[in-house]
């Protein structure tokens, strides 16, 4: 399989609850939103192994006026958090533990947070995942690979001389996705490399940074800043990691 480039951002969605967060995104996205969760887990409310349907259940739908259009916004933990609720504490001590360790961890991230999946099912179309501070954009808006993108800020060859109109408008469209999650930067990374374990939904968005400012110090490219001189690498110097603020595409729409 080939590295594809994976666009994490902040957001300031409100996750209080999944029915808030169905109106907050009904509002961004002039959208209806349906809201609920698909029965994947093959585990039932007291820790019995069933065969699941995979159907999506459906709780509720916030109407917008005057959209054509429905999103489907899924809670991913919800039958996981049901069993913790039910059975609190002890939910450890169901028989369905005691020979699954990847179990233990499934539900350890289920403690931690919320993992939320939107798309719109009928356009086919998906948006991306919804962690505790984090918005995973999926990356259809890309048709280069990680590879590819990196090549962009390297020293040009006859091949890439015009990828540097599709990574802005690529940075375009993930800025204005960005701007209706209320998110303000985002991080590109490999979804397969060094920095892959980034991907995961257990890291919020100070801890990427973190890491990127630390760890990938020396192989972080900034966007924003690049773009101002395009002072690129030396071939066969490929970053591990970028951050984009959009500065630069800000100053150009001002």
């Amino acid at each position: 399989m080939g590295h594809d480039v994976r666009a994490i951002g902040n957001h300031k969605l409100d996750i209080s609850n999944l029915k808030a967060l169905a109106k907050d995104l009904s509002k961004r996205l002039s959208a209806h939103v349906e809201y609920g969760y698909n029965q994947y887990f093959w585990l039932d409310i007291d820790g019995n192994e069933i065969e699941p349907s995979y159907d999506n259940i459906i709780f509720g739908r916030i109407e917008h006026p005057a959209s054509n259009q429905t999103i489907w916004l899924s809670d991913e933990l919800y039958q996981m958090h049901e069993i913790i609720a039910k059975h609190g504490e002890r939910f450890m001590e169901l028989p369905c533990f005691k020979d699954g360790s990847f179990l233990k961890l499934e539900f350890d991230r289920a403690l931690k947070g919320v993992d939320y999946e939107i798309r719109d099912i009928e356009n086919e179309i998906d948006y991306g995942t919804i962690f505790n501070d984090t918005f995973h954009g999926f990356n259809s808006h890309y048709c280069e690979r990680w590879w590819g993108f990196c090549r962009t800020f390297m020293e040009p060859d006859s091949y890439l001389q015009g990828n540097m109109d599709a990574v802005i408008k690529y940075r375009k469209q993930i800025m204005e996705l960005q701007k209706i999650m209320g998110g303000t930067e985002v991080v590109y990374l490999d979804d397969q490399g060094e920095t892959q374990y980034l991907n995961e939904g257990d890291y919020n968005w100070q801890d990427i940074l973190n890491e990127l400012n630390t760890i990938f110090k020396e192989t972080t490219i900034n966007v924003s800043e690049f773009m101002k001189h395009k002072n690129r690498l030396p071939k066969d110097v490929y970053p591990l990691a970028f951050y984009d603020d959009f500065k630069d595409l800000i100053n150009i729409e001002e």
